[in-house]
């Protein structure tokens, strides 16, 4: 896996979770 892969996904979430 890549760590860029993992941080986009990792964002992506935590946005989601904000929301």
């Amino acid at each position: 896996r890549n760590f860029g892969d993992e941080g986009l996904f990792f964002l992506a979430e935590s946005l989601g979770f904000n929301q």
